[in-house]
């Protein structure tokens, strides 16, 4: 905003807070949830679920032994 933009030229900084992020909840079994961030490229995306369901696989299987 340009409020902020005279506020930086006349030496005046302000800090400000973080932008809040929305996450996902990934129940991935009775004892493990994994939040993710879903501000991330589709392609970023793709790899984070693809690595819960490996780790959701991996618990099923130790699960089972």
């Amino acid at each position: 905003m340009l409020s902020e933009i005279g506020r930086i030229l006349g030496g005046v900084q302000t800090k400000r807070l973080p932008e809040p992020t929305a996450w996902w909840q990934h129940v991935v079994s009775d004892d493990v949830v994994v939040w993710a961030r879903t501000d991330v490229s589709p392609w970023r995306t793709k790899q984070v679920r693809a690595a819960i369901a490996e780790l959701e696989r991996v618990l099923r299987d130790e699960r089972k032994e």
